[in-house]
């Protein structure tokens, strides 16, 4: 596993992106760790939602175990979560330093 500073992932983001695709990077900020980059580059979207978002992770436990989430609750949670991925390049706005 890579381990690099807040101060370094936020310089060099697009190159750990990469390099997650093969091995995870620790984040850390002062020595303690604050957030894991987990390769997904290939997989699909709902896949990664199902297995990364707690939320729909419990309510399909919920139903699992007999509980009253209904398989149409667990559809529209996870249409919820699909509608909000991003649209790809350049649909993050960027300041303009002036």
């Amino acid at each position: 596993m890579k381990t690099v500073t807040i101060r370094e992932a936020k310089a060099k983001l697009s190159q750990y992106l990469r390099a997650a695709q093969g091995e995870r990077v620790l984040i850390t900020s002062h020595g303690a760790p604050v957030a894991v980059l987990t390769g997904v580059a290939g997989r699909d979207m709902t896949e990664v939602i199902v297995e990364y978002d707690d939320r729909l992770l419990a309510s399909l436990k919920k139903a699992e175990r007999g509980g009253r989430t209904s398989i149409e609750d667990v559809r529209a949670e996870l249409a919820a979560l699909t509608v909000a991925k991003p649209s790809g390049r350049g649909s993050i706005k960027r300041r303009r330093r002036g």
